[in-house]
């Protein structure tokens, strides 16, 4: 079968790098840590101990543990600015803002160019209305990395706090270099705002939109708060109504207007010098997750969640970051903190659900779909993400109830959008032995997306296996491998049409370099192995099929897999070009 099928686009779990244990507790004598236990763990009693297991405990994910050892670690070793630096780190990206704000102190001491313990010193300024105290360190920073753009930001937001107009537009100038236009104007709308000028700001909005080639959710809400603050519903229904039909119904954008619907005029200021800062950090960690730069982008939003903490949109982002390093149970304590009268708590509970099912909590993944999908019966989002999950679980002819549930809910003239719909659902209808309606699927999300090489694999790889349409699904695949080169799957799904067609030297190969790209997977090796036999590398072949078998193949595989090691293999049903077999 096609490799991606735990996850549309390739594995979905993240492979844990295994520590060798020998070592680690060897070195952290004294340390006790009881993985089955939910009492905290204790603290070593030396030095080097807490420190190791420290930092593997933040290497894991497990910020409350590595505090734990770090803390202890640090009481042995107070001067020691490496283990200040780290547990420094731990606390912050832990949201334990007065110890990280306490150790940042000695740090800047010890180390006056650290940005993210001055960062965190500034954000302490900010939120407390010390403005001339955060311009003080401002000015102290190295102008380079993120402060390039962070410093004339955060310095603006501090002379808008104290309602200084002029030196806050001054402070921004240095952003309309090319390349930053847009966060100028961005900020110079909201500040602009914030202090009564209505109208520049909306001219400001009105170049953003302009240069981002058309209004974003963002700009939309941010842009509809300020009519709805100065009496312009009209204005407010229209731009919300507006992004609706650009974009497609949102339930953010729903409530939105349902918002400006509903009363005459918002109450309050448009945006504290605080929130604004937090805006400022939601941009630029915005820059450094699509960086991959996640633990510069947690420890920023850790900060814009300090200075504004009900911030809905902030809290999404924060949470995804947590999940892109893997820490799961973080990112749904964020999420499940987002007020559930929030315009994005929806997605916050989906994302939750998700989360549940990647930690192995599957049946309360699909208890909490199921249920959202109840909720609100014209919402296909929980029905696609429980088709999901379902998939990921086996559970093929339920997850494509699901699926056919989703497409229910949605309108016709939308489909277009969802060919990665059609593609889930193709897989679960292969899966689950309907290959007429699958077949059609993957069609249909091929004709939407023709280049797409996932599904180009998926449906060469599967007519090679039923013996059809081979010329077409060698060509497929083919282009799949060009479009991903160094995806190991879909090189493999190659070397496999070769071996089905008889060509056994470009597949071995192709086999060959599926390997180099992913040595850890059972089902190439053995694919590798077949081809060996064929060319007479008969101890090569024994050598992959044991390889397989090490590597944790599919129950249903076993038991071949055991035969070929013991007997080889028998002489092969080719198949030919027009879909038959040679045999």
């Amino acid at each position: 079968m096609p490799h991606q099928i735990k996850s549309l686009f390739g594995p979905t779990r993240r492979l844990v790098s295994i520590v060798s244990m020998s070592l680690l507790f060897a070195a952290c004598a004294g340390a006790s840590v009881d993985a089955d236990s939910d009492s905290p763990p204790t603290a070593g009693r030396t030095l080097s101990g807490n420190y190791l297991a420290g930092r593997h405990a933040q290497a894991e994910g497990d910020m409350d543990t590595a505090s734990v050892y770090l803390r202890a670690a640090l009481a042995m070793a107070p001067a020691q600015g490496d283990l200040v630096k780290r547990t420094f780190l731990v606390y912050l990206s832990d949201a334990r803002y007065e110890d990280a704000f306490d150790l940042a102190e000695d740090i800047l001491v010890a180390f006056p160019d650290d940005v993210f313990a001055a960062l965190a010193l500034i954000s302490r300024d900010l939120r407390a209305g010390n403005f001339a105290a955060a311009r003080q360190r401002l000015n102290n920073t190295p102008g380079e990395g993120i402060n390039i753009y962070l410093t004339p930001l955060l310095m603006a937001w501090s002379h808008s706090g104290e309602d200084d107009l002029d030196a806050a537009m001054a402070a921004l100038a240095p952003l309309q270099s090319q390349g930053t236009t847009m966060l100028h104007n961005a900020h110079a709308a909201l500040i602009q705002a914030r202090a009564g000028n209505t109208a520049e700001a909306e001219k400001l909005f009105g170049a953003l939109v302009e240069e981002q080639g058309g209004l974003s959710l963002r700009t939309t809400d941010l842009l509809g708060t300020l009519y709805e603050k100065t009496g312009k519903l009209e204005k407010a229904i229209a731009l919300y109504n507006g992004f609706r039909s650009d974009n497609g119904e949102t339930r953010i954008v729903d409530m939105l207007l349902e918002r400006a619907n509903g009363q005459e005029e918002l109450d309050g200021p448009y945006m504290t010098a605080a929130e604004g800062a937090a805006e400022a950090m939601l941009d630029l960690t915005g820059s450094l997750r699509q960086q991959n730069a996640y633990e510069s982008a947690l420890l920023l939003a850790r900060l814009g969640l300090y200075l504004r903490p009900s911030f809905p949109t902030f809290e999404l982002i924060t949470g995804s970051i947590l999940e892109d390093i893997g820490r799961y149970a973080d990112a749904n304590t964020i999420y499940a903190d987002i007020d559930a009268d929030s315009a994005y708590a929806w997605n916050a509970q989906l994302r939750i659900a998700t989360n549940l099912d990647t930690m192995g909590e599957t049946d309360e993944a699909i208890s909490t779909l199921r249920h959202m999908a109840e909720v609100d019966t014209s919402d296909a989002g929980p029905l696609i993400d429980l088709g999901d999950v379902l998939r990921s679980a086996d559970r093929f002819t339920e997850a494509v109830q699901a699926y056919d549930e989703a497409f229910n809910r949605l309108p016709d003239s939308s489909l277009e959008g969802y060919w990665t719909l059609y593609y889930a659902r193709g897989i679960a209808l292969e899966r689950s032995k309907n290959w007429e309606r699958a077949e059609s699927d993957l069609l249909q999300a091929l004709e939407y997306q023709p280049d797409q090489p996932y599904v180009l694999n998926y449906l060469g790889y599967t007519w090679i296996e039923k013996r059809m349409n081979l010329d077409r699904a060698k060509d497929m695949v083919r282009k799949a491998v060009n479009l991903r080169p160094h995806d190991g799957y879909i090189v493999d799904s190659l070397g496999w049409v070769y071996y089905q067609l008889g060509d056994y030297e470009n597949a071995v190969a192709e086999l060959e370099r599926a390997v180099e790209l992913r040595p850890e997977d059972p089902l190439i090796n053995d694919h590798l192995g077949d081809a060996y036999w064929r060319v007479g590398r008969h101890r090569e072949a024994r050598f992959q099929w044991h390889r397989s078998l090490n590597l944790d193949p599919e129950p249903e595989n076993i038991d071949t897999v055991r035969d070929k090691i013991e007997n080889g293999m028998t002489a092969p049903a080719l198949a030919n070009g027009n879909g038959g077999n040679d045999s």
